[in-house]
């Protein structure tokens, strides 16, 4: 999984002077190779993202479920479509 935006947004941690001090983009496996955060750390960071995408979603699905419910309302009170089995 690459989370394109700075690690830093989710935590905040010091790290040693020998550790890159990048602060920009990078993904959960570059910072766990460089030792900036640890597992847990990173399982907390994926987490929260996936929650947060598995929300934003569920909310287009909805979205779209509604958007059929009126499309068929609307076909419904015009007399709905021809198909083969109405007869053109």
């Amino acid at each position: 999984m690459t989370i394109s935006a700075p690690v830093s947004r989710w935590i905040r941690i010091r790290r040693p002077a020998e550790k890159s001090q990048y602060e920009g983009s990078r993904s959960l496996w570059s910072a766990l190779d460089d030792d900036i955060i640890t597992t847990e750390q990173a399982r907390e960071i994926a987490i929260r993202c996936h929650e947060r995408q598995i929300q934003h979603q569920q909310r287009w699905v909805n979205h779209y479920q509604n958007r059929l419910i009126y499309e068929r309302a609307m076909l419904d009170e015009s007399g709905g479509v021809v198909t083969p089995d109405t007869g053109f």
